[in-house]
């Protein structure tokens, strides 16, 4: 038996939601299409990034609002009258016994102690095998208790400073953010990189031109919208593809690219840091990081790469060994690559009279 003991009692933080199973999205979607303002301006960075905030706002608020809060009801157990009276004769025996300290109450007590035990056992027994007479599965109702079933809590780990003094930890949760921000900020780090001056000036000069990325429309911001899984993971706006797919018409409207700027919200990522297998937990550098960008940011991304696609979809300057990032290019297909690449020489240089002497020396030893 594995035992979690702690000090304190430990309780399970919800994971925070703007929305639930009893969500009113008629009255999400009334209130976007309420409140959403079209007639503003996006012709500077400041005002994009000022309709990306108060976009943000709207959603999560329209969300919240149409949220009800759920509070979850103890069912009640439903006690036989029976052992109602027993356990009640149960506590008046021991009363009695503690009172007097006769050997004559002392078995009374222990008598109905016995039958008491002897009959919750019976219940529960009873209890079980009418909960097993109903999970089908065939409805699904055999698996229903293993997804509901909670994980053991863990008692919060501690993690020891990088300090020249080895005794000092970090115990509480404010203590350990500054502990994995300093580690963070070590890790992600620009690589140095060597300045190429002729590259600068190319960039630099008045002839060098850039084509405007192409804007997008209403209606390929819906499809893009209709393609999320609703199973992504929200970022630290906790903003859902159920959400966006839950807009007005003309809500999708503020979803298209005006300006060729990158909001700095957009650019905010979750990080979530998994204790590495084998590894110490104290340590801080034995965590493995995911980083949650926002579904809107997600949103753009592929809004920008398929109008970056148009200008290389023809072109033929990637060479065909090339696998990473490229689409329909997985890992086993490279493999088949190396292999038929490195086998072909081969099996075109074996001559007809060398499988001849194969054959022959095979069978000589298989005759033996």
């Amino acid at each position: 038996m594995i035992a979690t003991i702690s000090t304190s009692l430990l309780h399970i933080q919800p994971i925070p939601r703007l929305h639930n199973s009893r969500t009113n999205w008629t009255s999400y979607r009334t209130k976007l299409h309420d409140e959403i303002n079209l007639h503003i301006s996006l012709k500077s960075c400041t005002e994009v990034e000022e309709a990306t905030n108060n976009f943000i706002s709207l959603l999560q608020e329209a969300a919240q609002q149409a949220t009800p809060t759920i509070v979850y009801k103890k069912d009640a157990v439903n006690i036989p009258l029976e052992i109602k009276k027993l356990l009640a004769q149960k506590r008046k025996e021991r009363a009695q016994w503690q009172r007097s300290h006769i050997p004559s109450d002392k078995t009374a007590f222990n008598r109905l102690s016995s039958n008491l035990k002897s009959k919750l056992k019976a219940m529960r027994a009873h209890s079980f095998t009418n909960y097993i007479s109903t999970v089908s599965r065939y409805d699904n109702s055999v698996w229903k208790p293993i997804k509901f079933s909670r994980k053991p809590i863990l008692a919060s780990r501690l993690l020891r400073l990088e300090t020249p003094t080895p005794e000092r930890w970090a115990k509480s949760d404010k203590e350990k953010v500054a502990v994995f921000a300093i580690h963070l900020a070590d890790v992600f780090q620009q690589h140095e990189q060597e300045t190429d001056e002729e590259m600068l000036a190319f960039q630099e000069s008045p002839a060098q031109s850039v084509e405007p990325i192409k804007l997008v429309t209403p209606k390929e911001v819906k499809e893009e919208i209709g393609l999320l899984s609703k199973k992504k993971a929200s970022g630290l706006d906790l903003i859902t593809p159920k959400m966006l797919k839950e807009l007005p018409p003309k809500g999708t409207i503020l979803l298209i690219l005006r300006h060729q700027y990158w909001p700095h919200k957009l650019k905010l990522a979750e990080i979530i840091l998994i204790p590495k297998p084998g590894k110490d937990p104290k340590e801080v550098k034995s965590n493995r990081r995911i980083n949650l960008l926002p579904v809107i940011a997600k949103l753009f991304e592929k809004m920008i790469l398929h109008s970056i696609d148009l200008d290389f979809s023809t072109s033929d300057w990637i060479p065909h060994h090339q696998f990473g990032f490229r689409r329909a290019h997985s890992k086993i297909q490279q493999c088949h690559r190396i292999t038929h690449t490195i086998l072909k020489p081969l099996i075109g240089s074996v001559t007809r009279d060398y499988y001849i002497k194969l054959n022959n020396t095979c069978q000589h030893s298989f005759s033996y």
